[in-house]
């Protein structure tokens, strides 16, 4: 009888060794991912997304809300440590306005930079050809070929709007699949950005390049 009660008593201790504390048992946020924001285009990508580990709690809501040069900093270090496996370093911290480490990672791989010296405007949105720029500048650091061929067909008749210095990245990024024009002939490189849409564009670039 005795060799019993001990035995049922050490049974009792492992099982309740395994069930959590009151108030330790984390949610499963990627379960609520969808809060009825997103568009349906783009809901397979996202579920994509999130299934290829490429994003964040914070940035899987309000999916038409625009995308921030912080949150943006966060989606293009996440995918650069997919790429290589290996966690970026957050090195120097310049910034008066930040100390987000995924912003500084991000700098110091020389992914994004400031708006000056000192300045960075975390809550800044992002434009179409900014994020082609920050996209080309996160393969670059993940080693791969980013030779840029300004040849190639580019057939969208607002090409002029497109700053000198992401020109080429745009093409880049178009020619891989990455970024698509809003119609036929338009790219609208100087539009914001949503949350949605930067996901997505992280996802097709992990395609692209896995």
């Amino acid at each position: 009888m005795k060799k019993i009660t001990i035995l049922l008593l050490s049974f009792i201790l492992i099982i309740s060794s395994c069930i959590p504390a009151f108030g330790e048992v984390e949610e499963d946020w990627t379960y609520y991912a969808f809060d009825g924001t997103q568009s349906e285009w783009a809901e397979p990508e996202l579920q994509e997304a999130l299934t290829n580990h490429l994003v964040y709690e914070e940035i899987m809501s309000k999916y038409t809300q625009n995308v921030t040069r912080e949150e943006f900093c966060t989606l293009s270090v996440k995918l650069y440590e997919k790429f290589t496996r290996n966690e970026a370093n957050v090195g120097i911290d310049p910034f008066e306005d930040t100390d987000n480490p995924y912003v500084l990672k991000a700098y110091n791989l020389g992914i994004v930079n400031g708006i000056s010296d000192t300045a960075f405007a975390p809550s800044k949105s992002i434009t179409r050809q900014e994020i082609c720029v920050m996209i080309f500048r996160t393969l670059k650091a993940s080693d791969f070929d980013t030779t840029i061929n300004m040849t190639l067909t580019f057939p969208f008749n607002d090409a002029n709007m497109i700053a000198d210095w992401a020109l080429g990245k745009v093409i880049y990024c178009y020619h891989n699949d990455i970024i698509h024009g809003t119609s036929y002939k338009l790219l609208d490189p100087l539009s914001n950005t949503s949350r949605e849409q930067a996901v997505v564009l992280i996802n097709r670039t992990y395609l692209s390049f896995e």
